[in-house]
């Protein structure tokens, strides 16, 4: 893993960088991607050749991990794909810039930051298509995406646990816990989800 060098966050999507490292500030770079009829626009901003770097005042996890997640896997199909960066400039910078992406917050507990590292994708394009999909989905009935629970359940079986060992704990998280109310006590979900296990 590198060492990010001296970084300061000011807002969540402002880096200022110290002066030695002025040449590594991010630049907008705007990329198309077509997946049938579907177009994916937007700006890559904050991709160094380091890397994409992202920093946050927040804790980590969840709607953090999953928005840097999906930048990470649009700047992997940018550079891969020529159409999808129009400015040649920034298809070459985008070429020599590291694979990986970087998010940077608070820990869980007291102490100095945290960071999150998503490594190169083996084929970014088809987990961005899966991500896709379930969007359109959602966007015609409730999806049952429970973040927390379904953090429990990865990070259980990243530990060698079975699936239904970590399924019971994931079920614990979504139910109720004894420091917040689990997800599946949220007023959204129960209307959403009532009569469905």
């Amino acid at each position: 893993m590198i060492t990010i060098p001296s970084i300061l966050c000011v807002y969540p999507h402002i880096t200022i960088f110290s002066p030695p490292f002025r040449h590594l500030l991010p630049r907008y770079r705007d990329a198309l991607l077509l997946f049938g009829d579907l177009q994916v626009r937007g700006g890559l901003t904050d991709v160094t050749p380091r890397g994409q770097v992202f920093c946050r005042f927040s804790k980590l996890g969840r709607s953090a991990e999953l928005g840097a997640w999906l930048r990470h896997l649009v700047l992997q199909v940018a550079r891969e794909e020529e159409t999808a960066v129009t400015d040649r400039s920034n298809r070459i910078l985008l070429a020599e810039a590291s694979p990986e992406t970087y998010v940077v917050g608070r820990p869980e507990k007291t102490g100095g930051a945290t960071v999150v590292r998503f490594n190169e994708v083996e084929s970014p394009r088809d987990e961005l298509a899966k991500l896709l999909q379930l969007y359109q989905a959602g966007k015609r009935a409730p999806l049952p995406f429970f973040p927390k629970a379904s953090r429990d359940f990865a990070q259980q079986r990243l530990k060698g646990r079975s699936t239904s060992d970590a399924l019971a704990e994931a079920r614990k998280r979504y139910d109720e816990s004894f420091t917040m109310q689990g997800e599946g006590l949220d007023e959204n979900n129960i209307l959403a989800f009532r009569g469905v296990d």
